[in-house]
């Protein structure tokens, strides 16, 4: 993730896959400014031996 960007905490996208129990949606601030930014959606992954894995998705958004 960028630097600067705001993190809230949502138990909710812990549903987009099996075994989750950490969830993060980061917001870049360019967004809160009317400009182009990016939003990314990031859970935890655990349940096996090996530990966990971070599953992350972004868009690319533009404000109108």
């Amino acid at each position: 993730m960028k630097s600067g960007s705001l993190i809230y905490s949502c138990d909710a996208i812990t549903d987009i896959a099996d075994q989750t129990d950490i969830g993060n949606i980061f917001v870049e601030k360019s967004l809160l400014q009317g400009k182009t930014g990016q939003i990314t959606f990031s859970v935890r992954q655990v349940g096996d031996s090996e530990g966990s894995t971070w599953i992350n998705e972004s868009f690319n958004c533009v404000t109108k």
